[in-house]
């Protein structure tokens, strides 16, 4: 990538904040957000899409999850399936990255708690930023808490039935409540 933007420097930041001159040089295609709907794994419904005139933009670090092959995503025994694996994620990913992530403005557009989309082969967790690309430690630690969540799931082991829709924590950095949680359940945390 240095290669290809000599001049530049590249850098993993989830919030990008741009002048307004800047924005409205772009071309509309390069202004459009949301491009594909995403769903909240709680309550089933559409995630409203970002606005793109904000002179910000977001990364992000979707998490893809195998566990089928082909099936319709549309399909609501699947779309089910999913909206499990990603509730069950939230409390796998999403409560511990707000250990490690504490930018909370992305998740005014992007990045709220069961964010996922449905695909043939399973599901992409959406609810992560870019922040655990910053070191190998924290990509192997997603990779093992995704890994982790997931089978618990498909054993049975909802930490849903346990504690019930934890959104507002995730959404709103409750990193007290939080630790709390990962505490009782002894979840692995990592701070990069």
């Amino acid at each position: 990538m240095n290669a290809m933007i000599p001049t530049y420097e590249p850098v993993i930041s989830s919030v990008a904040h741009f002048d307004q001159a800047i924005m409205k040089a772009q071309p509309q295609e390069a202004l459009e957000l949301g491009c594909e709907p995403d769903f909240n794994a709680w309550t089933g419904h559409t995630n409203p899409r970002p606005d793109g005139d904000r002179p910000m933009r977001t990364a992000s670090g979707h998490v893809h999850i195998g566990f089928t092959e082909g099936v319709n995503a549309a399909d609501p025994l699947h779309v089910h399936r999913c909206n499990l694996v990603a509730q069950q994620l939230d409390f796998y990913l999403g409560l511990p990255s707000l250990m490690y992530d504490a930018e909370k403005q992305r998740r005014e557009m992007y990045g709220k708690a069961g964010a996922v989309r449905y695909k043939s082969y399973g599901a992409e967790y959406r609810t992560l930023s870019n922040a655990w690309l910053k070191s190998e430690t924290l990509m192997r630690w997603v990779f093992r808490n995704t890994v982790k969540g997931v089978k618990e799931i498909m054993a049975g082991n909802s930490l849903v039935d346990k504690y019930g829709d934890i959104q507002d924590i995730i959404n709103n950095s409750d990193v007290k409540a939080a630790k709390a949680i990962i505490k009782k359940e002894k979840l692995e945390v990592c701070f990069g």
